[in-house]
């Protein structure tokens, strides 16, 4: 080989070479699965601002919820492992909340993990999280019943005893009940976990929220409702009931009142007809309001006067389908005589049974509303979702919980 042609096939190898190289840097995956198994970081919640309601809390509140949320975040970290994306952390502050009639304070420690996924032949990381892991001290649970919708614009008339931060509702609109019987079982016993798929048939890469409930031993955080506090908070509802239908109707009374001898005068008969016809009809619905409620009333009270105390201490269990029927076991007596109207207690083995939050544990805590009287651990994965399934099993299967439980007690 002369010295050109050995010049030229080397500049030739060398420029192929590089080729190769520059290909294997600008395309360094071909598919998401590719990168499954590259190590990933943790930023931990110093790095990330406080969010929500961090003005809500006192200084003393802020204080120990911080120290909290610490010693949560020093425990995880200890077992923390990710691949296929990056984790990050951040501290939640939420709204004060009323367990019962007692206010305490709601902050979580939460971990959004971002998915590495592959575009173009380059590594990439998510914007948004794929799936997170949260620890919330004194979470919330949504009471089962509401204030009827067509009572909002005339306030709520369902309060009770105020509180230094809110209004405390009746008893009835406090109760809890669960979609699937056995989570209540997770709550007070604060082992083991559920599993709430929020299916979508369209969405193979639905979301499944794995929930457990951590608690000091030998407590418990709910209690069951008996059938008497149940049919004496019903009693309850009836009268505040009555008081904001006999409101809404008083205004259209009083305005008729104060407007038709006005029309009377001017010779307005359109108008002066158009509050008539309000009048009476609010006159008619307050009529029927008193019968439809002294119909309920006396079912009920009949059950609480000729029943034996052993049947009214039995646990309140109620029709699965009741919040479908406006609150009634069917549509029919809501349309007789309106919201909750109690026929009898459900027999069969679907019932939900009626849970209220343990006044006495949480009445203990309250010169100190930011103390943790119990944690809820919660993490979403996406089913099919390999990056989310990892997480799964390389790092929540190692959480240990007794740790988490300890903080319970430290505080």
């Amino acid at each position: 080989m002369n010295i050109s042609n050995f010049i030229n096939t080397t500049l030739w190898s060398i420029t192929l070479c590089l080729l190769q190289t520059t290909n294997s840097i600008s395309q360094n995956c071909k598919s998401n699965s590719d990168l499954l198994n590259d190590a990933g970081t943790y930023r931990d919640a110093a790095q990330t601002p406080y969010g929500g309601f961090v003005n809500d809390f006192a200084a003393a509140e802020k204080k120990l919820a911080v120290k909290t949320l610490k010693n949560l975040e020093t425990d995880i970290k200890k077992v923390f492992r990710i691949k296929g994306g990056n984790a990050h952390a951040w501290y939640q502050f939420n709204q004060k909340d009323l367990f019962e009639t007692y206010p305490h304070s709601s902050y979580t420690y939460k971990i959004g993990f971002y998915q590495h996924v592959c575009v173009n032949g380059k590594k990439i990381t998510t914007d948004e999280f794929t799936s997170d892991f949260s620890i919330t001290a004194n979470p919330s649970i949504v009471p089962y019943f509401d204030i009827p919708a067509e009572y909002a614009s005339y306030g709520s008339g369902f309060d009770g005893t105020p509180q230094k931060t809110g209004t405390a509702r009746i008893a009835l609109l406090r109760y809890l009940a669960f979609d699937k019987n056995n989570q209540v079982e997770y709550v007070n016993s604060g082992e083991g976990y559920y599993d709430d798929d929020h299916y979508d048939s369209e969405n193979q890469f639905r979301d499944i929220y794995r929930c457990w409930y951590i608690i000091p031993k030998n407590k418990k955080i709910l209690l069951e409702v008996s059938r008497k506090e149940y049919l004496e908070s019903v009693l309850e509802f009836y009268e505040c009931d009555f008081n904001i239908v006999s409101k809404k109707y008083n205004i259209q009374i009083r305005e008729a009142n104060e407007y038709m001898p006005k029309y009377k005068i001017n010779g307005n008969k359109a108008m002066y007809q158009s509050h008539l016809e309000n009048k009476q009809n609010a006159e008619r619905e307050i009529s029927n309001s008193v019968m439809k409620k002294e119909i309920k009333k006396t079912r009920i009270k009949e059950l609480l006067r000729t029943q034996s105390d052993e049947w009214l201490k039995q646990p309140a269990v109620i029709n699965p389908k009741i919040r479908d029927n406006r609150y009634c076991d069917n549509n029919s007596d809501f349309e007789k005589t309106g919201y909750f109207t109690f026929t009898e207690f459900y027999i069969g083995a679907d019932g939900k049974k009626v849970f209220k939050w343990n006044p006495e544990y949480f009445k203990e805590q309250t010169a100190s509303p930011a103390k943790p009287l119990f944690f809820k651990v919660l993490f979403r994965y996406k089913a099919n979702t390999p990056f989310t399934l990892n997480i799964k099993d390389d790092f929540i299967k190692n959480i240990d919980f007794e740790a988490i439980k300890k903080i319970l007690i430290s505080n």
